[in-house]
């Protein structure tokens, strides 16, 4: 039954080719809208959802009045907020700092150079606020030395040629870093978009 019903359709569509072809061509146009706009609305409602406890974490941003024109919002604040948010806010149980250079600093190892803008400088207790998933090392420790980096798997790729280079040494702006811990890549709906987290200690730091 199925086949005769299979060859009378494959007749009709022969009768009526261009109609058949629109038809088809509508379709298939339709059929890729919707796809496009399922994976646009998946890629927006899990933005940011990989981190755990993400629904305890917040970005504080700054908005910036101007006179004769609209605010300017940016999403940073001034380093030293940190502190007398956690001290005044009894809601807040804890607070870190994520910040970037000005100028994107030059990285080294051996004969590998590159100016990378995706180095940042961060608190000791980055990985405790953002527990991001580790490939190799103790996230928990990983920037309490004012040497300690931390790279994403890319980047370990890109400068050692391996997944786990713990303990060896990179140099940012010339300074030694110890390589403290590997985080897997991140997703790419997220805000978070370094490459390269190294201790705020550090003296080439922010």
């Amino acid at each position: 039954m199925f086949r005769n019903y299979l060859a009378a359709a494959f007749r009709n569509l022969a009768r009526n080719k261009l109609y058949a072809g629109v038809t088809i061509f509508g379709l298939a146009v339709g059929f890729a809208a919707a796809l496009l706009i399922g994976l646009y609305v998946r890629d927006e409602l899990t933005f940011d959802r990989f981190v755990p406890g993400n629904h305890q974490v917040y970005l504080v941003t700054e908005t910036i009045g101007l006179r004769d024109a609209k605010p300017i919002q940016t999403q940073s604040t001034p380093m030293m907020l940190a502190r007398p948010m956690k001290q005044f806010f009894p809601e807040v149980e804890a607070s870190t700092r994520l910040s970037a250079s000005y100028f994107p600093p030059t990285v080294r190892r051996g004969e590998i150079v590159a100016v990378e803008e995706g180095v940042y400088w961060a608190d000791p207790n980055f990985f405790q606020v953002f527990p991001l998933p580790v490939l190799a090392g103790d996230l928990s420790r990983a920037l309490e030395p004012s040497d300690g980096v931390v790279l994403t798997r890319a980047m370990a790729r890109k400068y050692f040629g391996e997944d786990t280079p713990l303990g060896k040494t990179l140099q940012i702006e010339g300074q030694a870093f110890r390589i403290t811990a590997v985080l897997k890549d991140l997703p790419s709906n997220t805000h978070l978009t370094f490459d390269i987290i190294a201790s705020a200690r550090s003296p080439v730091g922010p």
